[in-house]
């Protein structure tokens, strides 16, 4: 596997002349490329905690990219804020167009949590031309026990004092007990804590009630969802429930749906102490969808033929 790194340029905001540099990674296999997976990291990480999936997928012929979302790991602007949601869906689009400029578009897309709200957002309300989208964990159905008192503050709040910094992230409290339920894992949830990449200050006001409204969104937008489309989800996930994932694949408006539900697994799935099982049926779906877009581009071609 190679791991090559760039930084994308996006406009800072629709109303501004500003940019912001965005950090990305590229892994690619050593031997021919089958396609390229475009993915999207969750709150407060970064693209650099994908490593291990990045192997995954290179030693079965995929290549992924992925950008660090502004304001997380080493890409630009204030740290976990945003204005607007939308403004993730802005990014990506403005990364696309560069990589398809480059002959580079990408052929799946892929988001965890937070990145899996941004890309069920996109591709319902994009569309983009992509062979097929993986979600991971979606916030469709947020969870916690202070999310009720969570939900009225980012909601009400974030109008106000949209600049607010509301939750720490670095309390003991969230970083001992809340780490815990992203895997079972030990070592995944020490590398979490020691990750000096991982943004432990305080989210934005903003931001928490973004997250909540695009939980909202999703729900509205499910049907317009027309992409092949898989979602993976642990039963045992307390920050966005599994519930959430199952309700996404009733509404979405894809012929060509998957839901992978595992028994226990806490949120990150492709992080669990049994996460080869996971790994082997994204191996095998990317698989399908790819014969099954090569076939018919060979039938294209043959019916061209005179």
């Amino acid at each position: 596997m190679q791991e090559t790194q760039r930084t994308f340029t996006v406009p800072e905001s629709p109303s501004s002349r500003g940019t912001l540099q965005l950090f990305s990674r590229y892994w690619s296999p050593e031997t021919a490329c089958k396609a390229t997976v475009f993915g999207v990291h969750g709150i407060c990480e970064h693209s650099g905690r994908y490593a291990r999936f990045a192997e995954d997928l290179c030693r079965n012929g995929y290549a992924l990219r992925m950008i660090d979302l502004r304001g997380h790991g080493k890409s630009e602007g204030p740290r976990a804020h945003v204005q607007r949601f939308d403004q993730y869906l802005e990014d990506i689009d403005a990364v696309l167009a560069e990589l398809e400029r480059e002959g580079a578009y990408p052929d799946f897309l892929l988001g965890h949590s937070m990145g899996a709200a941004i890309m069920g957002l996109y591709g319902a309300l994009r569309r983009p031309p992509v062979k097929g989208v993986v979600l991971s964990a979606p916030p469709v159905i947020v969870g916690g026990p202070m999310m009720p008192l969570l939900r009225y503050l980012a909601l009400t709040v974030s109008r106000l004092l949209p600049g607010l910094r509301l939750v720490k992230m670095n309390t003991p409290v969230l970083m001992k007990f809340g780490a815990k339920y992203l895997s079972h894992d030990p070592r995944v949830v020490e590398d979490f804590r020691n990750d000096p990449l991982v943004y432990r200050g305080r989210l934005s006001t903003r931001l928490a009630g973004e997250v909540l409204q695009a939980s909202r969104r999703l729900r509205k937008v499910a049907g317009r969802f027309q992409a092949p489309l898989l979602l993976l989800h642990g039963t045992g996930d307390v920050i966005a429930r599994s519930s959430g994932s199952e309700l996404f694949h009733r509404l979405a408006g894809s012929h060509d749906k998957t839901l992978k539900l595992y028994p226990g697994f806490y949120h990150e799935v492709l992080g669990e102490t049994e996460r080869d099982r996971v790994i082997a049926d994204v191996i095998a779906w990317l698989d399908a969808h790819f014969d099954a877009c090569s076939e018919s581009n060979d039938a294209d071609v043959a019916d061209a033929t005179p």
